[in-house]
């Protein structure tokens, strides 16, 4: 089985019923952190199970929201086509940015 396909409990995030929504992912947080500075929209970082960092919206949102609040920030072009929405089940915790 591939570990994104399992929610671990023991990790210290859970989103619940909520969604993520990714923006990038780095193999170093010094460059996930240089990444969220420069963001004119409020972001996150967090380990996830691969050893990479995901970098995340600040804020978790229903899945419809999560949706709406992504196509609209790459229609603006304030965040890469290619974010997604996501459970973060591999999302270990949270590491940046308040």
């Amino acid at each position: 089985m591939h570990y994104s396909w399992v929610h671990v409990s023991q990790f210290d995030e859970d989103s619940g019923e909520q969604r993520y929504v990714q923006v990038k992912s780095f193999n170093s947080l010094p460059d996930a952190q240089e990444f969220v500075k420069g963001s004119p929209v409020p972001l996150s970082v967090h380990l996830a199970a691969n050893g990479w960092f995901a970098v995340t919206l600040h804020d978790l949102y229903t899945e419809q929201e999560a949706k709406d609040v992504s196509n609209a920030l790459k229609s603006h072009g304030l965040i890469a086509k290619d974010s997604m929405v996501t459970i973060g089940n591999t999302y270990v915790r949270r590491v940046c940015c308040d």
